[in-house]
């Protein structure tokens, strides 16, 4: 479906502004997580292998210790979706550095691979989530702020600034989404089914972990199949136009989808296959003893969830998604209003609250269920697919206006909270010893190691560094998050007050056969 001028403007501000931050910052101190990538895409381009010998050993530039070891060489132990897009951007670098006999310093190489494969896809996911929310309903000036603050009040903010999957796979599933539940001519084809597919398969090469919510979009799919083939659905999809599919089409469809998701698995373990002379995961062969030993445990170091982990993970300090972003706390009592309504209302609910729920139960069994050294519980991650959708119901016009005044100042806490984190390094240490974590329990005490962060920042670090050096790139965050402030400002005094039902902006439909399709009628769920 064309969507009309202001939503095109909306959803262009949103990823100009969240792109111009991205792009001011530079993370210059690299972890274990992100060397590994960063070596993969190296050895690829640089030495035509996939063995990362030479980049890992202690006291090297890309020192990591996560690596997998097999018959004397070592190897990332991460599945490769982020390393994958990094590789055509790479490999361009190194044509240009050979082509002008120069050599590209390793902070140019570091930023530009992040900018690339991880910032733009962020930019284009909370795009994606702007058109999503004002699509069901919300108020597309209150959704602006909304976007706003989930994006830089979370851990999605700090996670677009370095190496790493979780952004990516975010920006594929929220793409798998939109196709899904908005497709051309609002219908399912046999080139959107492959689409989803794909993006499905690419999220779950970004981290397994987004097989969870790769999971759930299978089966919205397998509804709107449902629905459109004839068969018993839900009705989330009865504003669809033109002829029934054939059963026998939808097959087709069905097929093309799972064909889709499964080329990007199958290149992973082809990938594999090459390496360890079997299709599998390099998590079996870590060459850290702890890594090892703990992944044996339960299925892939995941076991029965515990309290303790969970009380850690939602509303102490110490990693609580509740107490760090607080808008998420209005974002599941939307979710839960979602599901009382009908339609793709319902529908988000629903999905929000599998996030949730289905991602806590998931860190609260892993053994190392906070994340190590990191701002936050990041294999939580992937719930950021749905869970901000429950904000729709909030930015209604129709809802309390309580609930409105409620997710400003939730807003501005998470933004107060986790922008200083975000700039000065996502990957903050773990404060705690590791045995004292694993073996955690409700009574334990920990250390908060992001309140110093916050303390230092907050007394003048976004002036002044610690090194007690201003390099002049040290204030262009600050000057390019009031730029982006003004764009959205902007942006805001032209989009409409209330919310316009799309049906009435669009032009007619028309069936497969080439007649005429009548316009929907505005109703709740569309």
């Amino acid at each position: 479906m064309t969507l009309p001028p202001w939503a095109r403007l909306g959803a262009v501000a949103v990823a100009a502004a969240v792109f111009l931050v991205l792009a001011s910052i530079h993370q210059p101190t690299t972890g274990w997580n992100v060397n590994t990538r960063l070596a993969l895409v190296f050895a690829i381009v640089d030495d035509g292998t996939f063995a990362i010998d030479g980049y890992h050993e202690t006291g090297a530039l890309l020192e990591t210790q996560d690596k997998a070891l097999f018959e004397g060489r070592h190897y990332s132990d991460k599945v490769f979706g982020v390393s994958l897009l990094g590789l055509p951007v790479y490999g361009a670098m190194q044509l240009l550095a050979a082509l002008f006999d120069f050599e590209w310093p390793f902070q140019a190489k570091n930023y530009l691979l992040r900018l690339v494969a991880v910032s733009i896809p962020a930019a284009l996911s909370v795009a994606l989530l702007w058109l999503l929310l004002v699509r069901i309903g919300a108020a597309p000036r209150r959704a602006l702020f909304a976007v706003a603050a989930v994006f830089f009040g979370s851990m999605w903010f700090g996670y677009a600034t370095i190496f790493m999957p979780y952004i990516p796979g975010i920006a594929a599933c929220l793409g798998a989404l939109y196709v899904l539940l908005y497709p051309p001519a609002n219908r399912l084809t046999r080139a959107n089914s492959f689409a989803i597919g794909l993006l499905c398969g690419f999220a779950m090469i970004c981290d397994f972990i987004f097989g969870l919510i790769v999971l759930a979009i299978g089966v919205v799919y397998l509804m709107r199949l449902a629905d459109q083939t004839g068969l018993r659905g839900m009705r989330c999809f009865a504003d669809m136009t033109g002829p029934r599919t054939p059963v026998r089409g939808g097959a087709v469809f069905l097929a093309l989808g799972a064909l889709g998701g499964a080329l990007p698995l199958a290149l992973f373990f082809a990938y594999t296959y090459a390496i360890f002379g079997r299709p599998g995961i390099p998590y079996e062969y870590e060459a850290l003893d702890l890594f090892r030993e703990s992944m044996q445990r339960g299925f892939m170091g995941i076991e029965a969830p515990r309290a303790a982990p969970a009380w850690f993970l939602t509303l102490h300090p110490f990693r609580g998604v509740l107490f760090w972003s607080p808008w998420i706390v209005l974002a599941l009592a939307g979710c839960v209003l979602g599901t009382r309504s009908a339609g793709r209302r319902r529908l988000w609910g629903w999905l929000g609250l599998w996030a949730f729920v289905a991602y806590l139960l998931f860190n609260a069994g892993y053994y190392m269920w906070w994340g190590g050294w990191a701002m936050g519980p990041r294999l939580m991650l992937p719930m950021m697919v749905a869970v901000p959708m429950g904000l729709a119901e909030i930015c209604r016009r129709d809802r309390p206006r309580a609930l409105w005044h409620a997710l400003l100042a939730a807003g501005i806490v998470a933004l107060l909270l986790n922008v200083p984190l975000a700039l000065m390094d996502p990957q903050l240490p773990q404060g705690n010893e590791h045995d004292l974590l694993a073996a955690a329990t409700l009574g334990t005490k920990l250390d908060i190691p992001q309140f110093a962060y916050l303390r230092v920042f907050w007394r003048g670090w976004w002036y002044v560094p610690p090194s007690g050096s201003a390099p002049w790139y040290h204030f262009l965050p600050p000057l390019a998050a009031l730029a982006a402030a003004a764009l959205l400002a902007w942006t805001a005094r032209r989009l409409p007050e209330k919310h316009l039902p799309y049906e009435r902006l669009e032009a007619p439909l028309v069936n497969f056969d080439g007649t005429a399709a009548p316009l929907p009628q505005a109703r709740r769920g569309t």
